[in-house]
């Protein structure tokens, strides 16, 4: 999928994003990702998972555990219009 990267929650973990809904993945490489980065990023989805947020909310999304990301730049430009 085609998403931005959001933040850390902790060495191995990261919450990404796409308009409102927010993703959890587990399994990160330590210092990958840049804050507003757009990624494709590609994981095996396992189901949901209460993340913490900054404001110290518990909420509930979507858990993928991260097999790979590709930096988007403008070869990621068409595919962020046509993903749901």
């Amino acid at each position: 999928m085609v998403i931005e990267f959001d933040r850390k929650i902790s060495e191995d973990e990261a919450v990404f994003a796409q308009s409102e809904a927010q993703v959890f993945v587990s399994g990160t490489p330590h210092n990958m990702f840049a804050n507003q980065q757009m990624v494709l990023l590609v994981g095996r989805v396992v189901g949901n998972k209460g993340v913490i947020d900054p404001s110290g909310n518990e909420e509930l999304m979507p858990a993928l555990d991260y097999l790979g990301a590709s930096n988007c730049e403008k070869a990621c430009a068409g595919l962020e219009a046509t993903a749901p």
